[in-house]
């Protein structure tokens, strides 16, 4: 049944955090073609787990390991997203429904990095539709925040047509209008304070 489905469900055990969204309350304007490739979707579940934040702190200070632990676990982190998505998809498909899980909804704004020319989803460009999925709220950076973990989440989307119940709450950044909290605390200052527009 899937009335069930909700974020304490089994088929999320392995994952930090998930929001359940109606399509049709997202204004973002990317939507639409989403709704034009996925038609009939209702629902999308974003899936996250939080980088350690000590992962983050070492990042920018780990000259010797290029990096390397943090790349594994933002790996880590969205392997276990993705697997989840897979998992939620079959039960769907097991109640006759379309779902699909994709690492990134906004497929033209792939971030190259590297040498060998990885591709990462743009965490920004998604933002808005973890938002609406109840994940957090957009800060200055034009990145998902939470109170709790500020920008060190990353995260998966399902598509499906099922009518799953909205969990999407309204979370406040906590960011006042002055706010300096996740630009101070990047390691790497890779963040303005000014507001991203």
């Amino acid at each position: 049944d899937i009335s069930d489905i909700n974020p304490d469900s089994p088929v999320f055990e392995h994952v930090e955090m998930v929001g359940i969204g109606n399509i049709d309350d997202i204004k973002y304007p990317g939507i639409e073609k989403i709704k034009e490739i996925y038609p009939g979707c209702k629902s999308i579940v974003a899936i996250a787990n939080e980088l350690p934040e000590r992962m983050v702190e070492l990042a920018c200070n780990q000259e010797a390991e290029d990096g390397a632990p943090y790349a594994f676990m933002h790996y880590e982190s969205l392997k276990e997203c993705i697997w989840t998505g897979e998992d939620l998809c079959s039960v769907l498909n097991s109640h006759g429904f379309f779902a699909v899980t994709l690492p990134d909804l906004e497929p033209d704004s792939y971030m190259t990095i590297g040498k060998l020319g990885r591709h990462m989803p743009d965490l920004c460009a998604n933002a808005p539709y973890a938002a609406a999925a109840g994940l957090g709220s957009i800060g200055k950076s034009g990145m998902l925040v939470r109170p709790d973990c500020g920008p060190r989440l990353r995260y998966v989307f399902v598509i499906t047509d099922a009518p799953l119940k909205n969990t999407a709450p309204v979370i406040a950044t906590g960011c006042e209008e002055n706010c300096t909290k996740c630009s101070d605390a990047c390691p790497m200052k890779a963040l303005s304070t000014e507001v991203y527009t």
